[in-house]
């Protein structure tokens, strides 16, 4: 029985992103973002790999995200449905939803867990 060999193909990082400025295809390189993960990453990701806001606007020309449609949707948290209501406890929704800009996140983009409790509002009695 002959073995089943796969080819698999290795990504040439000097040649992506020949599109880019330098600045911006260096960092992208370093970081080694395919250019399918480039358009599959939320804003906030590219932002915490060193970009600014314009070079991800520069990134966003050429490679615009497929997340783009969904970060645009303005959620909003008004009422709760009837059916959600009757088939729900209470305790599963937010009494309040409050929208900030960012995150805080370290370096390497993880959220930074302890300081979202430091920004939540300090309950009465509690």
């Amino acid at each position: 029985m002959a073995a089943k060999t796969t080819k698999t193909t290795r990504t040439n990082w000097k040649e992506l992103y020949q599109d880019l400025p330098e600045n911006i295809a260096a960092v992208l390189r370093e970081k080694r973002v395919k250019p399918e993960q480039l358009t599959a990453k939320a804003d906030g990701t590219i932002l915490a790999l060193g970009l600014s806001d314009t070079d991800l606007e520069t990134i966003r020309a050429k490679y615009p995200s497929t997340l783009a449609d969904a970060e645009k949707k303005e959620t909003k948290v008004e009422t709760k449905p009837a059916a959600v209501k009757s088939d729900s406890h209470f305790y599963k929704y937010p009494r309040r939803v409050e929208f900030v800009e960012t995150l805080p996140r370290t370096e390497t983009g993880k959220l930074q867990h302890f300081k979202l409790r430091e920004l939540a509002p300090v309950r009465a009695g509690a």
